[in-house]
């Protein structure tokens, strides 16, 4: 279902993409800077969130 927020901004239901995050979440200076973690994520950790 999409919400509406004004004329111009909609917000449309959340899908799980695991490839594309796992690929993002291998960048060890981003999980510092999004989760301040020093490691960068496995498949199982995005999964579980």
């Amino acid at each position: 279902m999409k919400r509406i927020v004004d004329e111009e901004i909609r917000l449309v239901p959340y899908y799980p993409n695991e490839e594309v995050a796992l690929k993002w979440y291998q960048d060890p200076q981003l999980c510092k800077q999004v989760d301040d973690i020093d490691c960068v994520y496995t498949l199982d950790m995005i999964v579980s969130y």
